[in-house]
C-alpha cells in the first residue's frame, strides 16, 4: 500500500507541474497561427519590397525611357560594291553584280538587335538611322544610341570632349581608348595587326550616358575600340546582370548623373567574353 501511496502521489506531482487546461492551449495556439501570419506577410513583403525595386538596367535606362520623345538608333553602315546572286534556273551558278550596297557588318548587326529588342520589350518608339543619313537635325529630336565607334563618325563626334575617348596613329596600326585627364596619358590599345592574325585579343569599348550639348538631348553610346568590343558593350547596356557591375562605382544619387565607363573584353578566336568595368566617372 505503501508503494501504491508514492505512486499516486508522484502522478499527481507530475500533472501538477504541467497543467492541461483547454482554455490555456486554445490561448498560446492562436499566438502561434498570429506569429505565422505576421511571418508570412514580412517575407511576402519583403519579396514585393525587392520585386518592386528597380534594377540597375532600369536605373541607367529610365531618363531614356521616360522621354516622351522618339528614340533613335544611330548605327554605322558598310559599303559594298556588288553581291553575288544565285541563278533561279540553276542556283549552283552564281553571277556578281557591280553595283553599289549599303549593309550591317554581322558584328554591329548583334547589338542593335539586342537594342532593338530592349526597346520593343519597353514599348519604346524608335527609329533606325545609318550613320550616313543622320543629322544634326534628326539628333535633336530625341534620345540617341550610337553604335560602333570607328565606323560611325557621330560617335566619334559625340564622345570627342568626354573625359574618355577614342584615338589612333596616323597608319590606324594602333586604336586605343584614352584617359585625358590621366597624367600618365593613360591608354587602353589594340594592336591591329594582332587583331587581324590572331583573333585573339583584348579589346576596349566606351559606353556612356550623357546629355549632349549640341543636340540638347540624351546620349547612350555604345562603342568597341574593334568590333567584339562593341559587340561586350551592347551586352553590357541590355543585360541585367552585367550592368549590376556599376553598383561598385557608383556614387550616391549615380542614376541622375552622366556617366562614362571603359570596358574590356577578352577576345577569343572572335568571340567575346563578358565585359569588365576598368574605369568609370560620373559628373
Amino acid at each position: 500500500m505503501n508503494g501504491s501511496s508514492h505512486a499516486s502521489s508522484g502522478q499527481n506531482a507530475i500533472a501538477g507541474d504541467f497543467p492541461l487546461h483547454p482554455a490555456h492551449w486554445r490561448f498560446h495556439a492562436w499566438w502561434l497561427i498570429l506569429a505565422g501570419i505576421l511571418l508570412c506577410a514580412s517575407i511576402i513583403g519583403s519579396w514585393f519590397w525587392v520585386g518592386s525595386r528597380p534594377s540597375t538596367l532600369d536605373q541607367f535606362w529610365a531618363p531614356v525611357f521616360g522621354s516622351t520623345d522618339t528614340i533613335y538608333l544611330c548605327f554605322p553602315q558598310s559599303f559594298f560594291s556588288g553581291q553575288n546572286l544565285l541563278d533561279a534556273s540553276a542556283p549552283t551558278q552564281e553571277r556578281h553584280l557591280d553595283e553599289q550596297m549599303r549593309g550591317v557588318v554581322l558584328d554591329d548587326l548583334q547589338p542593335l538587335m539586342s537594342f532593338s529588342g530592349l526597346l520593343e520589350m519597353r514599348r519604346r518608339h524608335y527609329t533606325l538611322l545609318g550613320d550616313d543619313t543622320a543629322t544634326l537635325g534628326d539628333l535633336r529630336q530625341g534620345p540617341t544610341i550610337f553604335l560602333g565607334a570607328f565606323d560611325n563618325p557621330w560617335t566619334l563626334r559625340m564622345t570627342n570632349n568626354l573625359r574618355y575617348r577614342f584615338g589612333n596613329d596616323p597608319d590606324m596600326t594602333h586604336f586605343w581608348i584614352e584617359d585625358t585627364q590621366s597624367r600618365q596619358q593613360l591608354r587602353w590599345s589594340v594592336d591591329r595587326e594582332v587583331q587581324q592574325t590572331t583573333h585573339s585579343y583584348l579589346d576596349y569599348a566606351i559606353v556612356a550616358r550623357f546629355r549632349d550639348a549640341n543636340t540638347g538631348k540624351l546620349a547612350v553610346v555604345a562603342a568597341g575600340i574593334a568590333r567584339g568590343g562593341t559587340v561586350a558593350a551592347g551586352e553590357f547596356l541590355t543585360q541585367p546582370g552585367e550592368m549590376d557591375a556599376i553598383k561598385a562605382h557608383a556614387p550616391k544619387g549615380w542614376d541622375g548623373k552622366n556617366m562614362e565607363f571603359v570596358l574590356s573584353t577578352e577576345i577569343i578566336e572572335g568571340s567575346s567574353s563578358p565585359p569588365k568595368i576598368v574605369a568609370a566617372y560620373f559628373w
